[in-house]
């Protein structure tokens, strides 16, 4: 028998701790993965209006980011983790990503294109 401290089941890691960090690292990473291949093309185009891509975001980024969270006890460290790729999704689909050194918060761009925070995204999925 061999004994791990944590294993995947079911696409979520399973630790010994309850500790959810991984979990989050698992999820911005797959999140991650979806966002790359068509960060230029699709959230970054001129050519698609802005609702459109935040539809994209929503099915293609959010739904890896939150899948089951409701059932996660979430700290800091994994709200941070949670919050990378979808702020860089959103820079990306605003025009201001942070590597050019833009003077906007990620208050300021979420505020501009109308959406929540990442805290907000997961107390709603638990409410639902």
């Amino acid at each position: 028998m061999h004994v791990v401290t944590a294993y995947k089941h079911l696409g979520g890691i399973v630790n010994i701790r309850e500790d959810p960090f991984q979990e989050c690292v698992h999820r911005a990473s797959s999140a991650m993965s979806a966002y790359a291949p068509i960060a230029v093309k699709v959230f970054g185009s001129n050519r698609i209006n802005i609702s459109q891509r935040l539809s994209f975001m929503s099915s293609l980024v959010l739904s890896r980011l939150l899948f089951n969270v409701h059932v996660l006890v979430m700290f800091h460290t994994g709200l941070r983790k949670l919050n990378g790729p979808y702020m860089r999704t959103l820079r990306r689909i605003l025009g201001v990503p942070r590597f050019e050194k833009s003077e906007l918060s990620d208050y300021q761009v979420r505020e501009s294109l109308g959406q929540p925070s990442i805290d907000c995204l997961v107390l709603r999925q638990r409410l639902m």
